[in-house]
């Protein structure tokens, strides 16, 4: 009798210890910031840079997403604070994965920052499009689509994401098809790039755990300026030959 009356006082207080410590923990890393930049290197390959900011907690250890492209894994540096293996650990709960770094030292409520690079090849792959329902140059043959699907399956909110992509030299953003909303879209013609920014409040996280973010778009070759001078001398030289060429049917028109 004295143990079943010990069984009932001991697992509720379990019970409510550790649903009270899933806020404390997860609050620890609302105020992290995570960044994700997609730069295309040569021909069809690029490289994916993952960069964590925040403050470490008790249990002295950084966890990410895995990337959401088919990347592999190149090189881990850490600032703030030293790490046990540069390689990143796979982690399994719950039916989610992340990747997990252990941080040596006592390093509690310091802020650290952690840049992991990824190859993410054929990502740039030269392919040929059909005509969309939105228009488009289908015309030339060149109109491509990019979509990146970020999903924060790891136990922790994060607290400012950003995320941007630098296209191969000669291309450009042509439309951007989500995020509809809820999102700070920024494009950059002349260098070919997009940047999303999605900043949350004081207590609530911009991307919270089991959450996703979706980023899809078409772009296309651009003219470069020479290309373009080109272009507009040609369509009046053809527009002046046209009209000297049928003069006599403006003069008979007067």
């Amino acid at each position: 009798m004295k143990r079943l009356f010990i069984l009932l006082i001991v697992i509720p207080l379990v019970l409510i210890l550790l649903v009270w410590q899933a806020p404390v923990a997860q609050a620890e890393q609302i105020t992290s910031e995570l960044q994700e930049k997609i730069m295309a290197t040569s021909g069809s390959e690029a490289k994916l840079e993952v960069t964590w900011k925040g403050k470490l907690g008790p249990e002295g250890t950084i966890v990410l997403p895995q990337p959401a492209l088919k990347a592999k894994w190149l090189q881990t540096e850490a600032t703030g604070a030293a790490i046990e293996e540069p390689n990143p650990k796979e982690v399994k709960y719950g039916g989610n994965k992340w990747y997990q770094w252990n941080v040596t030292g006592n390093n509690e409520g310091k802020e650290i920052s952690l840049r992991v690079i990824y190859l993410v090849p054929d990502l740039f792959k030269e392919t040929k499009s059909e005509a969309s329902a939105e228009g488009g140059p289908t015309a030339r043959g060149d109109l491509r689509n990019f979509t990146y699907n970020f999903k924060n399956n790891t136990p922790f909110g994060i607290g400012k994401y950003t995320f941007s992509v630098v296209l191969p030299p000669g291309y450009e953003v042509f439309n951007v098809t989500s995020p509809k909303k809820d999102f700070k879209v920024t494009r950059d013609k002349n260098s070919g790039s997009i940047i999303v920014d999605m900043s949350g409040k004081k207590d609530t996280p911009a991307i919270p755990t089991g959450s996703s973010v979706s980023l899809e778009f078409n772009y296309v070759k651009g003219l470069s300026v020479a290309r373009t001078v080109v272009f507009w001398v040609a369509s009046v030289f053809i527009a002046g030959a046209f009209l000297y060429f049928r003069r006599h049917l403006v003069l008979s028109i007067r």
